[in-house]
């Protein structure tokens, strides 16, 4: 996939580091072929939707502003405290609906590709 630093945390988890909004693009891309389960799936959906927006400058305006801290509201554990006073008129977005949280693939959660397991990236 060639972006971003992935670190390895703990047994069972990694994390990927990546420093620009092309990079997180190149991700998207990524989890589009490589879709994730449960409720990460729909975190996944909403940040495509504030990637979009900065790809089209959308982010340097307030109109734009606004709609992003509106998608952030709706992922993992909404707006942290010190936002919230700012935004305190922003609604978060509806969560898209996890249409199939089965595993169809069990080859893709064995484990990261340093193990052995996964997706291998391109």
């Amino acid at each position: 996939m060639g972006v971003g630093k992935i670190y390895k945390r703990g047994q069972q988890s990694a994390q990927i580091q990546v420093s620009s909004v092309k990079e997180i693009a190149k991700l998207m891309e990524y989890f589009s072929n490589y879709p994730l389960i449960t409720k990460k799936w729909a975190d996944c959906e909403l940040l495509k939707r504030i990637i979009n927006l900065m790809l089209n400058k959308q982010h340097l305006t307030e109109d734009g502003l606004h709609k992003i801290v509106a998608l952030k509201a709706s992922i993992n554990l909404g707006l942290p405290t010190s936002l919230q006073d700012s935004f305190n008129k922003v609604t978060p977005v509806e969560r898209p609906l996890v249409k199939n949280p089965i595993i169809s693939d069990p080859a893709t959660v064995v484990g990261p590709p340093w193990n052995g397991g996964g997706p291998q990236p391109n």
